[in-house]
């Protein structure tokens, strides 16, 4: 019989010992002490939490075996933590999500025992419980983030700082009393559902995103003429992953050029040329954020940049434009063109890299920006775009099963 399971929000942040320093009895090495805690129990999954990641709305089911007597109850759980380790002694840690199981003893057959455990992956938690500057941000806190290291995926190649975590863990305790008597965890991999958000406006005086550019027209190109050119763009459009997160699909990025010319004869360029370059921003913090990151211009950003595309030639193809700026009075003999901008940077991948979704979480958040810049006439023009990456949902790939969603191994990260 499964038994129900009780949702227990932790609504502290709390120092503790880091991993590496964590105490355990000093006649021991690490590992004999973990193999010490586990004797006696052990934890099997009804699908290999190896191969695959858990999504918003899948159940997580397996059974716990159990060839000892010297406990009074027993208690089952799924936890979600995360946590920023700021030195090698110490890290403050979150509880996101606390899923408990309780059982007493008296409820279990003699001598040996098996119980099945049976969990729920919800999308959001309710231990955010800080103060922030605005709605959005709490919205945004009290979804679950992803499991951002496993499934081959390193701190390295999923572009994370040192001592940064998110974890996912089913935990068998074994009480004498209030006493821990033994414990065994053993880790899954979770992808919640990835909700779309407006990029929110940014703040007079803060230069994190870059959707304009204008420039003098000084280049030997333009030799006897006199005006400006300005590029606009709109945000790319979120992207899609694949659930694991080898490869980054294609972007497109559309906007206006407007050339105009106060003296001299107007030369319109045939061509540009523009490169492209993603980073990545990881941001973590000993405190909760009280605002999105990149808004309140947070500290300890760990930031790693890769080249999308660099020096692609494009056509241009101008017509005359009438601006409000052409038609004052101080420029009446202004003439003015404009092009569109259609620049389409190709799908990347890399081995040394894998991608997670864009999320927020109350000490850890995951972001990203695009530079793109083109180049006419020798005049360059340098945007910066906020981008916000997803996964693909169950839907769109086929796979609507609660038990999870496999990665294939050419896409393992």
């Amino acid at each position: 019989m499964e038994l129900l399971n009780t949702e227990r929000p932790s609504r502290t942040f709390r120092k503790r010992l880091s991993q590496r320093q964590a105490w355990y009895p000093y006649e021991l090495r690490y590992e004999e002490y973990t193999k010490r805690m586990e004797d006696g129990i052990s934890i099997s999954f009804d699908d290999s939490p190896n191969s695959k990641f858990y999504r918003s709305g899948s159940t997580v089911k397996g059974t716990v075996k159990l060839q000892y007597q010297g406990f009074s109850s027993i208690s089952i759980g799924l936890i979600c933590e995360s946590s920023a380790r700021r030195d090698y002694s110490y890290e403050i840690w979150h509880r996101l999500l606390d899923l408990d199981m309780s059982i007493d003893k008296s409820a279990l057959p003699d001598p040996d025992y098996t119980i099945p455990f049976s969990f729920v992956i919800p999308d959001h938690h309710e231990a955010c419980s800080h103060e922030v500057d605005d709605a959005q941000t709490r919205h945004l806190h009290s979804y679950l983030p992803p499991t951002i290291t496993g499934l081959n995926r390193d701190s390295k190649r999923a572009m994370l700082p040192e001592g940064v975590r998110i974890d996912y863990t089913i935990i068998v305790t074994l009480w004498w009393n209030t006493y821990k008597h033994r414990e065994i965890e053993r880790p899954i991999h979770v992808l919640p559902r990835f909700v779309e958000h407006p990029f929110p406006a940014i703040p007079n005086g803060i230069q994190t995103f870059k959707m304009r550019a204008t420039q003098q027209l000084k280049s030997g190109f333009f030799l006897g003429s006199t005006g400006q050119i300005t590029l606009s763009v709109d945000p790319p459009k979120t992207l899609a992953l694949a659930v694991g997160g080898g490869s980054l699909p294609p972007i497109d990025i559309t906007g206006l050029l407007n050339l105009e010319f106060l003296k001299g004869k107007p030369v319109l360029p045939q061509s540009y040329t523009f490169s492209a370059k993603l980073e990545s921003q990881t941001w973590s913090q000993p405190v909760p954020m009280q605002q999105l990151p990149h808004i309140q211009e947070a500290k300890n950003c760990h930031s790693v940049s890769e080249v999308l595309a660099r020096n692609t030639e494009m056509s241009l193809f101008w017509e005359r434009s009438v601006s409000e700026v052409t038609n004052t009075a101080a420029s009446p003999s202004a003439k003015g063109f404009s092009a569109q901008i259609k620049a389409s940077i190709p799908a990347f991948s890399k081995p040394e890299r894998v991608f997670l979704p864009t999320f927020y979480s109350c000490l850890i958040a995951r972001t990203y920006l695009l530079h793109f810049t083109i180049i006419i006439a020798s005049v360059p023009l340098r945007l910066v775009l906020p981008l916000q990456l997803s996964v693909e949902n169950e839907e769109s790939i086929g796979q609507c099963e609660s038990s999870g969603t496999e990665v294939s191994r050419s896409d393992t990260l």
